[in-house]
């Protein structure tokens, strides 16, 4: 999803690319600027975040909750993830949903 909520791309089809302060996808053949940011490392680490984002994650735990895996697993802090609760009370599936990533404003 664009940092603006206008657009939202298919991962696997898209080639995307930051430069400098810019965060782009090419689909296509036409190019969109998805993000901007106020530093180029800025660009460069919520790239890097929407890499970690979308590699598909799955979780079989004990003993802890879905808070404690999300921050142990999920490298984006905007992943959205599901958590199964197994029968038995120490154990649970955790799933981490990336089919949608949204581009942070900052």
């Amino acid at each position: 999803m664009s940092q603006k909520k206008d657009a939202s791309y298919d991962f696997d089809r898209t080639e995307f690319r930051t430069s400098y302060e810019c965060i782009s996808a090419t689909f296509d053949g036409r190019t969109f600027v998805i993000g901007k940011y106020a530093t180029p490392e800025r660009a460069a680490e919520v790239f890097m975040g929407m890499h970690k984002a979308y590699a598909p994650v799955q979780v079989v735990c004990t003993n802890m909750d879905e808070k404690q895996v999300s921050a142990l697993v999920a490298a984006s802090q905007n992943t959205p993830i599901r958590c199964v609760k197994m029968d038995d009370p120490r154990m649970a599936i955790t799933v981490f949903d990336n089919l949608v990533y949204y581009m942070p404003e900052k």
